[in-house]
């Protein structure tokens, strides 16, 4: 019999068997038996099926399997491995610390900032106001105070609709076991 390599290796077991079948026919030896041709189409059709295995994880350690297996390749790994986990672990907090610590005073210099402006803006609406300019005075007063106030307001619809996502996004990535 003729060794030919499968041309098309996706194909299915259906097609396998059909292709086997006319090379068998086109065989010059006519004594196998269908027996034999039967167990011919079973090896090539295990011949043909592959094996595919695809392994994921998140966070920064593989599961305990893959480090059993890594420390078994090389001893000394898995704790090289989990220190520089707990490494990468330290740096974030202390960026994380460190974007709270630099938000905080934000905050701070921001509350500052409009206090001042809101006493400068009354200020100099009340100097326009006792300079004999009664109109432009309390125009600019009443501007000012309107826009801080609206600033004020926006600021907390903002912090509290990001909230509410946050507490959403929460929500949704509880397991359905914990929702109970």
């Amino acid at each position: 019999m003729e060794n030919r390599p499968q041309e098309n290796q996706g194909e299915s077991s259906d097609s396998i068997d059909d292709n086997l079948d006319e090379e068998l026919t086109e065989c010059e030896d006519s004594s196998i038996t269908p027996l034999e041709r039967k167990l011919e189409r079973r090896v090539v059709a295990v011949v043909e099926t592959r094996l595919q295995q695809q392994l994921f994880f998140q966070g920064p350690l593989p599961p305990p399997e893959m480090l059993k297996a890594y420390e078994s390749i090389q001893p000394g790994l898995v704790s090289t491995l989990v220190g520089r986990a707990e490494k990468q672990a330290e740096h974030r907090m202390a960026l994380e610390k460190k974007v709270i610590f630099g938000d905080q005073n934000k905050s701070w210099v921001g509350l500052f900032m409009g206090f001042f402006l809101a006493c400068g803006v009354t200020y100099g609406g009340f100097v326009m106001i006792m300079n004999g300019h009664d109109i432009a005075g309390s125009i600019i007063d009443v501007a000012g105070m309107t826009s801080l106030i609206g600033i004020f307001v926006y600021g907390t619809n903002q912090r509290k609709d990001e909230r509410i996502q946050k507490a959403k996004l929460l929500n949704d990535s509880e397991p359905e076991d914990d929702k109970e």
